[in-house]
Order: structure tokens, then sequence, then C-alpha cells
């Protein structure tokens, strides 16, 4: 989970209303806990690096701020390793 910042009441409505729906419907999957990106590209783009540093089987990503085109850039950075890593495998 990303927010843009950890002190605004709509976040923390944002981050219940996810946990819920994420409990309730796929209890096998844990969510790691809320990133603050300040709702900055750049900021999400290196939390959302970090993240899947850590976490290589990270099923997903819930940014309920700004700053969106870092977490995809990050993302896309991610597929385009693996696969330049599983094509030097084969």
């Amino acid at each position: 989970m990303l927010g843009g910042s950890l002190n605004y009441r709509e976040r923390e409505e944002r981050e219940i209303g996810f946990l819920h729906l994420i409990e309730s419907t796929f209890p096998q999957l844990r969510v790691i806990g809320l990133r603050e990106g300040h709702d900055d590209g750049e900021r999400n783009y290196m939390q959302t690096r970090k993240l899947l540093q850590q976490h290589p089987d990270l099923a997903g990503i819930y940014n309920s701020g700004g700053g969106s085109d870092g977490v995809a850039r990050a993302i896309l950075e991610a597929k385009t390793k693996q696969k330049s890593c599983s094509s030097v495998m084969d």
C-alpha cells in the first residue's frame, strides 16, 4: 500500500476500506503495510522499487494517492529486468 500522507483522514478511510476488502475477499493474502509517498512520483518510484526488491512475490500494489507514474515506472522496470534475466537463463 502506498499513500500520500499518513496524516490525512481520507487516507485512513481508504486504508480501512481496502484492508476490509482484502481480508474478506482474499484471506490468504497478507498486506505488507502502508508506505508514505507524499503524492510524489519519484518517491513512489523509490518506494515501489524497495517493495519489489524486498518482496519478489508481491501480488499487487495499491496506491491511494498521487504519483502513480512512479509506481508504474518501477513495475515496468522490474518486469523488463525479469524478462531479460529469464532470457539469459533460457
